[in-house]
């Protein structure tokens, strides 16, 4: 008989803004027994704390497929030493390794990512789906390689050949589109020349998606000019990224 809890782990999270010398936080508890939950209270002046309880409900994910396994990690590679996360160097170097480690038997031969080891694949094929997550890896691998960590080379030059190979394919949805946008940021960002893609892209955006530039694939695009040098270009861009709901969404990590 397998005796299992009624829900998964679950994180409530609610934030506010401390606006006077005196306040009275309130309404932090939860419906459930008192030793089966735990509370707790973040202040900062920096508005990055919401990022820890985040931190937190990822530490204790109940799953390993590689895009959860990434977003566990990601924050090490991010902020390796830093005080409103927790994070040590050290710590963050053996969650880093321990990540890759696992990463490695994910990895095809044509420098793709499966989401689960052992998982189906066919070479060479274009998918939005593994595009997606294997650019999400490149991108991890990019920021612990920033960040100080040694990354294994072959794994990370393998994913950037793969990247720039769906870049560079025919667009012909808005999810290839998007992946295609974010998988030019992460190709910028290991020093090569993505001219080509962004114009496979705004090719394509130009003509089927109303408004691409308040995205987050305009922000990808932006930045991928900035990191080019392409400043007048890159603020032009990035000028007309907005959040508020009316923007048209994106499907990318």
């Amino acid at each position: 008989i397998s005796v299992r809890p009624t829900t998964m782990f679950t994180t409530n999270i609610k934030s506010g803004r401390i606006t006077s010398a005196r306040h009275t936080v309130h309404d932090i508890a939860i419906p459930m027994f008192a030793e089966k939950q735990t509370r707790q209270l973040y202040l900062s002046s920096a508005p990055t704390i919401l990022a820890r309880p985040l931190f937190e409900y990822l530490k204790k994910y109940d799953f390993d497929c590689t895009e959860q396994l990434i977003s566990r990690t990601m924050p090490y590679a991010i902020a390796p030493n830093n005080k409103i996360l927790g994070t040590t160097y050290d710590e963050s170097a053996q969650k880093i390794a321990a990540t890759i480690n696992l990463l490695r038997g994910r990895q095809n031969p044509d420098g793709s990512f499966n989401m689960w080891p052992n998982a189906n694949h066919t070479p060479n094929s274009v998918s939005v789906t593994t595009a997606q997550l294997t650019a999400y890896v490149a991108d991890f691998l990019t920021n612990a390689r920033e960040s100080g960590f040694a990354i294994p080379s072959d794994m990370h030059a393998r994913a950037l050949d793969y990247l720039r190979t769906f870049a560079g394919e025919t667009i012909t949805s808005h999810d290839m589109a998007q992946t295609v946008a974010f998988a030019t940021y992460v190709i910028t960002r290991n020093n090569f020349v993505t001219t080509t893609y962004i114009n496979n892209f705004t090719t394509y955006a130009d003509e089927h998606m109303k408004k691409w530039q308040k995205t987050v694939s305009g922000t990808y695009i932006a930045t991928a000019y900035q990191l080019m040098h392409q400043t007048d270009m890159a603020n032009t861009l990035i000028s007309d990224y907005t959040t508020d709901d009316t923007a048209p969404g994106d499907a990318t990590y």
